[in-house]
């Protein structure tokens, strides 16, 4: 079977939606890549990877994922540019890579479940997004370069005393100038920003 790639598709899709039973695991580089999608996607549980530039400067606002879903990787520049405004990330996600929500300017609200399994959240992963707050799972260990920076509406960062985090980036939060980090005790800190 040949991929499907629907990149810089002139068509506009009202939604994009696979079956529940899709056994589809990867969303390929490009896939989706400034395509036309005017509302929502609807990702398949099956689905392990959302590759680079995947739904880079698409058009939708929203996204879903089944509660089960098995994803744990949202690749280089996944959503960069994209119009969404909202996701809820799913338990299974141990990796944001870098640049994966870079530029989403309308991405005002980004959720993990209690039980995320987050570890790591790469250089500029929400650079220059539109995230009011942000709650750091406990899982996470890393916090990259300019994860944060160019945030103007984030106004609350919050690390909580069960976050098993090893190191933050010092300029992970470089010009975003209303920013409030809240950090309880968190022991295993080794390095943060002066």
């Amino acid at each position: 079977r040949w991929p499907v790639i629907i990149s810089d598709c002139k068509i506009k899709i009202k939604q994009l939606k696979f079956e529940k039973d899709s056994k589809l695991q990867l969303i390929d580089e490009e896939a989706f890549f400034a395509s036309s999608i005017e509302k929502k996607i609807r990702i398949p549980s099956q689905v392990t990877k959302i590759e680079y530039n995947s739904f880079a400067y698409a058009f939708f606002s929203w996204i879903e994922f089944p509660d089960d879903s098995k994803l744990q990787i949202i690749g280089e520049y996944a959503f960069s540019g994209s119009a969404i405004e909202s996701i809820k990330i799913p338990s299974n996600v141990i990796q944001i890579e870098d640049g994966s929500f870079n530029c989403c300017e309308r991405l005002y609200n980004v959720e993990f479940l209690d039980d995320s399994k987050l570890q790591i959240i790469g250089n500029e992963a929400f650079y220059n997004s539109a995230i009011e707050t942000f709650r750091v799972p406990s899982q996470v260990r890393k916090i990259g370069n300019y994860a944060f920076a160019n945030c103007n509406n984030l106004m609350i960062i919050e690390i909580n005393d069960e976050l098993k985090i090893e190191s933050i980036a010092p300029d992970f939060l470089d010009y975003s100038e209303t920013a409030i980090l809240m950090i309880s005790t968190c022991l295993n800190l080794n390095f943060i920003f002066n």
